[in-house]
């Protein structure tokens, strides 16, 4: 048997042995790569877990891929997805509801590119971008609002609300607050981002006096979280969803979607509307990137622009009559 080493016309015998390593490498790498959709998706959550990922980003790709593999078939190998296939999962999701589309796009594309890297494929089938998510505004609460809902609260949730709204932080993070992390002289409060990764956050002065007076009325000292429900244990985030939008219902507040979440956008508001630096807001909110703060920024694009060209464009600039 003759084989040709290189690309001179150099020829050699190729040795039994030699033939029948080659053989079973192929063989090995075959083996490997034939993997069902569910065996890979098994994995890839796996993986997620082993990487330290929160529940809530596993679940997310859970829950978005597993339609896929029902659609697909779940003992068809990776090696068999096609772009058609994608497109005609694609074809029967409703558009209308662009976020969870692009939910289920992203997912599948993180997927498929984990697929690659593990070698199951050779590269990714999906070759077609997903549509451009609208742009929008979510509407912030006013400092009128604000007032109104630290009015109406008993202690616990007004502490809960001046948190949020003068810190930023993300639902979970208020959740994992621990006695621990708030350094009192200092006023500093230490929070557990996405990530595992931690940060070290400014308090008001009325802020902390609100997370003192609380914790001197909340008992329990079992329990290290600062945040308890009223049966004395800690606060889910069911149940601080429940706390918000019972106070800004009670507050009368609507046209503003009452969560959590909108505090933070309120903060990032406020924060550029005081001049901040975008670099400093993406420390502050935890983000990695400067995309995420983009889109805060963004929202002020008119009014900041309005106001720079009031800056510089003067009547006494030219000292007309």
């Amino acid at each position: 048997m003759k084989l040709t080493f290189d690309g001179n016309g150099n020829k050699g015998n190729l040795k039994v042995s030699d033939f029948l390593q080659f053989m079973s490498k192929q063989m090995l790498l075959e083996s490997l790569i034939s993997k069902s959709i569910a065996e890979a998706l098994t994995e890839f959550l796996l993986d997620l877990k082993i990487e330290n990922k929160s529940k809530r980003t596993t679940g997310f790709y859970r829950e978005r891929l597993q339609p896929f593999v029902d659609f697909i078939g779940a003992d068809t190998k990776l090696q068999q997805i096609t772009i058609q296939d994608i497109k005609r999962y694609f074809s029967e999701q409703n558009i209308e509801y662009i976020y969870a589309y692009h939910a289920k796009y992203r997912a599948l594309r993180a997927f498929l590119n984990w697929s690659v890297r593990q070698n199951y494929l050779s590269k990714t089938p999906l070759t077609f971008k997903a549509p451009k998510l609208p742009y929008k505004i979510m509407p912030i609460f006013s400092d009128e609002d604000i007032q109104a809902m630290v009015k109406i609260c008993n202690v616990r949730d007004k502490a809960i609300i001046m948190t949020l709204y003068y810190t930023g932080i993300r639902l979970s993070e208020l959740l994992g607050m621990k006695l621990g992390d708030i350094e009192i002289e200092a006023r500093h409060l230490t929070v557990l981002g996405k990530g595992k990764k931690k940060r070290t956050l400014q308090i008001t002065p009325k802020t902390l006096k609100a997370i003192w007076q609380y914790l001197k009325t909340r008992g329990n000292p079992q329990y290290d979280s600062i945040w308890l429900s009223e049966e004395g244990v800690p606060l889910t985030e069911s149940g601080l969803k429940q706390v918000v939008r019972r106070v800004a219902n009670k507050a009368g507040i609507t046209g503003k979607k009452l969560g959590p979440h909108t505090f933070r956008h309120t903060f990032a508001n406020n924060f550029l509307d005081a001049g901040g630096d975008p670099l400093d807001l993406k420390y502050l909110l935890g983000h990695e990137s400067l995309r995420m703060v983009e889109n805060y920024v963004r929202a002020h694009q008119e009014k900041r622009a309005l106001k720079a060209q009031e800056r510089f464009s003067s009547d006494d600039r030219l000292g007309l009559k």
